[in-house]
């Protein structure tokens, strides 16, 4: 990050939480989970142009388990109705964030 910042000081960067997804539980894996989504909070916060969202409440019952109806058969990746989510959640924390902002994009030199 810090060498995409030096070269592109405007840069905003939006880092998303690893999923508490059923594979995850089922491999007790959850705590690791939520230790590293906490050091990636608490790095977006000291951390200037590097922001945080927590997308595992969108995907959580009201107890705080892995919805697994969204889901595919491995409990690790999204279905459709998974990934609907995902864009209802992350839609807004893009447009907070890069709002407004001109995107460059880069071409390949031509060859002569």
């Amino acid at each position: 990050m810090e060498r995409t910042q030096q070269a592109v000081p405007q840069v905003q960067i939006l880092l998303v939480s690893i999923m508490r997804s059923p594979q995850k539980k089922r491999d007790n894996r959850l705590a690791a989970v939520d230790m590293v989504n906490q050091g990636l909070r608490i790095f977006s916060e000291k951390t200037h142009g590097v922001f945080y969202v927590d997308v595992n409440p969108g995907f959580q019952s009201s107890a705080g388990e892995p919805q697994a109806d969204l889901y595919v058969e491995d409990g690790l990746h999204l279905n459709s109705e998974g990934y609907r989510r995902m864009n209802k959640i992350l839609r807004p924390a893009i447009e907070k964030h890069w709002s407004g902002r001109v995107i460059h994009k880069t071409r390949p030199k031509a060859n002569p």
